[in-house]
């Protein structure tokens, strides 16, 4: 199964419950994706660490660009069309809005 999970909120929560989402679906076996913009992109610092356990982690340039944040190495940048192919690729997506 492929995971994908759009992190757009900024609750700490969400951001949490999204990195937990990824990497449990990880361990299972699971393709696991995860997308970051809006206000989800404060927390792209803690979610950083996530591709160093295979998965795929893309921020929205804009989002990144607006909050005036420096995207992470390990972090792909990415856009909405990234977002838009995550959701067309992914057998179930979840989105923390």
């Amino acid at each position: 199964m492929k995971l994908g999970v759009v992190l757009g909120s900024g609750a700490p929560e969400d951001a949490a419950l999204a990195g937990r989402l990824v990497r449990a679906a990880a361990v299972a076996g699971h393709d696991a994706r995860l997308f970051v913009m809006g206000a989800g992109v404060g927390a792209i610092g803690e979610l950083a660490r996530l591709p160093d356990e295979g998965i795929d982690v893309v921020v929205c340039e804009r989002s990144l660009e607006q909050a005036g944040i420096a995207r992470p190495g390990s972090v792909l940048g990415g856009s909405q069309l990234d977002h838009a192919a995550l959701i067309r690729d992914c057998d179930r997506v979840v989105a923390l809005t």
